[in-house]
């Protein structure tokens, strides 16, 4: 089971994928929004970790750890990025582009991801949760 330093280090080593996916978005959106909901996942995990020493077995169960604790202001952002990644993952390509186009692939890092980072980050560096 990792511990919220070790779930750092995977969000960390997936937001360096991240930005260098990111050098050439077009061909790579698909791929950018998977990477981008995996970070949030780390982050997420780190928290739940941070707060009751736990890990989520699956998705289902680290977003109903999310409703119920004190960071479910993050919710509507990993879902969001949950949401573009199981399309991503899931359908065509074609289904993929039709849903999510570069801009809205930006707007899931710069807003929904950036959220959950700061929130997170606060959190961890001794900040309230409730600071974003």
């Amino acid at each position: 089971m990792p511990t919220d330093s070790e779930h750092l280090l995977k969000y960390q080593a997936n937001r360096v994928v991240l930005d260098k996916l990111r050098a050439d978005p077009e061909h790579l959106l698909e791929w950018i929004s998977i990477v981008a909901f995996y970070c949030a996942v780390h982050l997420i995990e780190a928290l739940a970790y941070h707060d009751e020493k736990r890990n989520s077995a699956d998705h289902t169960e680290r977003s109903r750890y999310l409703t119920k604790s004190n960071h479910a202001v993050l919710h509507q952002n990993l879902n969001a990025l949950r949401t573009a990644s199981e399309t991503a993952r899931y359908q065509s390509c074609r289904m993929f582009q039709a849903h999510f186009r570069a801009s809205s692939v930006e707007y899931l890092v710069t807003y929904h991801l950036k959220t959950i980072e700061d929130y997170v980050l606060n959190v961890w560096n001794g900040g309230t949760s409730q600071a974003i």
